[in-house]
């Protein structure tokens, strides 16, 4: 049954909405969008956006002596599954030989049999254990320090610009979303709808 506030019939949901506490989040929410985005949040994005391609470069010239794009697909197998341990904390070769072609297609690593039989062996029977820890210690060096956001230019830029993005909108839709909860302005089910909007 609708109910009538000021001569006009509110219906739905619109009768449990607080529309003046309403507009404290979604202020909040547009603010944090338009605000210039912090330098932590670019050096960021860069790190998670432009670092793992970074990382597999470097791989591919300490093994291989070759870029990224002239190395053979084996040797681009090796450099990710190298990259992917390295984005999970696992700095050892043991760890990189525990790795299987399932373990690959669950980390979205596309890769045929044969190419994953051939970069494990090279790991293997060419790679010391010190030579893969030294490596792997450069390759973090790599994506923790040395990567700045001030030295990339053209897509790896935009790259970065994106993820920093997507970190600006994550954070602004967590202060959209806490205030709602916070104050009650509008149901539950409104909330859920209004972060389908957001994404």
């Amino acid at each position: 049954m609708a109910v009538k506030t000021g001569g006009k019939k509110v219906t739905g949901y619109d009768k449990y909405v607080d529309w003046k506490l309403f507009i404290i989040p979604v202020v909040l929410l547009f603010a944090i969008l338009i605000m210039p985005t912090p330098y932590g949040m670019k050096d960021v994005g860069t790190e998670y956006k432009v670092g793992p391609a970074a990382v597999i470069d470097l791989i591919t010239q300490a093994l291989f002596e070759k870029n990224r794009s002239d190395a053979e697909q084996w040797q681009i197998t090796a450099a990710r599954i190298m990259e992917q341990n390295l984005q999970m904390g696992a700095l050892t070769r043991a760890r990189y030989l525990a790795r299987d072609i399932k373990w690959c297609k669950s980390h979205s690593i596309e890769t045929t049999r044969t190419n994953f039989e051939r970069a494990r062996q090279f790991i293997e029977k060419n790679v010391s254990e010190q030579r893969y820890a030294e490596i792997m210690q450069n390759a973090f060096d790599l994506r923790r320090h040395h990567l700045r956001y001030e030295d990339l230019t053209g897509s790896d830029r935009e790259a970065a610009d994106k993820g920093a993005w997507h970190i600006k909108v994550a954070i602004a839709m967590t202060v959209f979303v806490v205030l709602c909860f916070f104050t009650e302005c509008i149901p539950l089910p409104g909330v859920a709808f209004c972060i389908g909007l957001i994404l």
